[in-house]
């Protein structure tokens, strides 16, 4: 049994990752959000945020974001962001 989800990041400038990740860590408009496999159906306004990938191999990513929608339907996360600030991608400090 697989406890991954896909996820998608894309902007106007174009996609930013995309892959398999045991957790996505985000702030939206209603509070934090944590999103696992098997999640319920989701749609939200993400806030300007580090969005944080747990990868497959438990490494993590942030993705510096100005805000956005995520939305989660099947195992699968979409993340669309108004764009990207101006560093695309780090190692998140664990």
């Amino acid at each position: 049994m697989s406890f991954h989800i896909h996820c998608d990041i894309v902007s106007f400038e174009g996609l930013a990752f995309s892959g398999e990740v045991s957790a996505i860590h985000a702030l939206g408009v209603d509070g934090s959000l944590c999103i696992l496999s098997n999640h319920a159906p989701l749609l939200a306004i993400l806030c300007p945020c580090d969005v944080e990938l747990v990868l497959a191999d438990d490494s993590r990513v942030a993705y510096p974001i100005e805000g956005g929608i995520l939305e989660v339907s099947r195992n699968v996360a979409t993340i669309i962001s108004d764009n990207f600030c101006q560093v695309k991608c780090r190692q998140a400090v664990v």
